[in-house]
This record gives C-alpha cells, sequence and structure tokens, in this order.
C-alpha cells in the first residue's frame, strides 16, 4: 500500500527547484509547498498530499 500511496504522490506532483528554494507542487492545483530544503518541502509535500488522498481528491 505504500508503494502506491508514493507511485501516486509522484505522478501527482511535481518538483523543481527555483531561487534557492524546493518547491513541490500539486498537479491539480489543490496545495503548494515552498521550504529551504529539498528534505523539508517533500516531507511537507506528502503530508499535505495524504491529507487530500485520504478525502478522495485523486480519485
Amino acid at each position: 500500500m505504500q508503494f502506491f500511496f508514493l507511485r501516486s504522490f509522484v505522478n501527482n506532483s511535481t518538483y523543481k527547484y527555483e531561487n534557492s528554494r524546493h518547491i513541490y507542487e500539486c498537479k491539480l492545483g489543490l496545495w503548494e509547498v515552498n521550504a529551504p530544503t529539498k528534505k523539508q518541502a517533500k516531507s511537507e509535500a506528502i503530508h499535505y498530499f495524504q491529507q487530500y488522498y485520504s478525502d478522495c481528491e485523486y480519485n
């Protein structure tokens, strides 16, 4: 189940690095995370993704 969840996260988000910031964005426009480190950005992005995923926003 965790593999499927992480695969869904990768398929439904984009990552970019600009102006010394790490940015994850939802492809549906539901959330965006902007953080100074990639680890922090990914952690927060997965948290937001999990909230919307559990509410069936990605189904």
